[in-house]
């Protein structure tokens, strides 16, 4: 028999946790997920209390807006296809404010279900402006105004430290909160939620062996590079082929929810890879002829360019009991993180190709 599940946030060093807003978007704006679900439920045990401020909330629904946005004008591209499916389109006939409106409550109510406590925006704004004029995190060099929000986030976060709470998650990967946290021990970073739960759910024993199970399922990267290789372009204006991913490897590998049981587990698994696929253009470019007039001519372009990739894959393990040892077994595995892009060389009409999965 298996033993029973460690106690949950045995390892935390404290139950209070921020969220960055890109560490909102990295972990999906979909409140229904494994890991919010997780957060949850964590929140609902007091494991985790997290936190946030009124300016992360706006940033937050500003990235919701934008993503509408962008689905809006997909549909609008494919109107003619739904007309001719007899729809009006995934949007029906509603009001756009009235989904932008609706998308910002789900948000707001998420946040009441995951018992976030909203912490007064309380800035020092001396010691900002220091900041900034010495190009100090967030800041850094060039003194970024865009920052100002994330400053006073951070100078909000210091101020309601207290005796009774003296350590902050922080979690997001942005280079200037990284460096900002850096050397403090009030201000603990992590790159991710799935690091924050996985922190949350069990003891390193069992994490550590979750991830040697992982790491040592050789067929697991074998049958995500087929599925990878099997992406397409989104647009195809520019002529791809032979798309070939290569080199994958386990970045992290991290707990995001388990069974009351014990028995069935949830991971994230980050997987860094490069792609490279054969591009092909053909264009029209102004050239100048023998006789010196301006003349159009065709050129193709053709290339084979190399970007790297991070792939984020939701993996099932399961402990099988049925044996004369315990043993875990991938039971599921399917990838998370959106769409991959190839870097184009310049004389490409495009900077980049966005792949998706076919």
């Amino acid at each position: 028999m298996s033993e029973p599940p460690a106690p949950r946030g045995q390892r935390l060093v404290t139950p209070y946790a921020f969220i960055d807003t890109e560490a909102f978007r990295a972990a999906g704006l979909d409140w229904q997920s494994r890991t919010w679900s997780s957060l949850i439920d964590l929140a609902s045990k007091s494991t985790l209390e997290p936190i946030t401020t009124s300016i992360t909330t706006r940033e937050v629904e500003a990235r919701l807006s934008e993503a509408l946005a962008e689905a809006e004008a997909a549909a609008k591209k494919h109107g003619a296809i739904f007309g001719q499916l007899g729809e009006s389109g995934p949007f029906g006939d509603t009001d756009p404010a009235d989904r932008k409106a609706l998308l910002h409550a789900r948000f707001r109510e998420f946040l009441a279900t995951a018992k976030f406590t909203e912490i007064p925006v309380v800035a020092d704004h001396k010691a900002i402006f220091d900041d900034y004029f010495a190009g100090a995190a967030p800041f850094g060099e060039g003194k970024k105004k865009s920052e100002f929000p994330d400053a006073f986030v951070l100078s909000s976060l210091l101020a309601w430290i207290r005796p009774g709470r003296p350590r902050i998650y922080v979690v997001g990967k942005d280079p200037d909160l990284v460096k900002f946290c850096e050397g403090r021990d009030d201000l603990i970073q992590l790159d991710s939620v799935a690091q924050l739960l996985s922190l949350a759910l069990a003891s390193a024993q069992l994490v550590k062996r979750l991830e040697a199970h992982v790491r040592g399922d050789a067929s697991l990267l074998e049958r995500l590079r087929a599925r990878l290789n099997s992406y397409r372009p989104r647009r195809v204006d520019i002529e791809v082929e032979d798309v070939e991913f290569f080199d994958l490897e386990i970045s992290s590998v991290f707990l995001v929810d388990e069974s009351e049981e014990g028995q069935d587990f949830v991971l994230e698994v980050e997987v860094l890879a490069e792609v490279e696929a054969d591009v092909r253009e053909t264009g029209h470019e102004y050239v100048i002829s023998r006789r010196g007039e301006p003349d159009l001519d065709i050129r193709t372009y053709h290339a084979r360019p190399t970007s790297s990739a991070a792939i984020y894959v939701e993996v099932l393990v399961s402990e099988d009991d049925s044996g004369e040892e315990p043993a875990l077994v991938t039971t599921d595995w399917a990838i998370t993180s959106g769409d991959i892009e190839i870097k184009l060389p310049s004389q490409f009409s495009r900077r980049e190709i966005t792949l998706e999965a076919r």
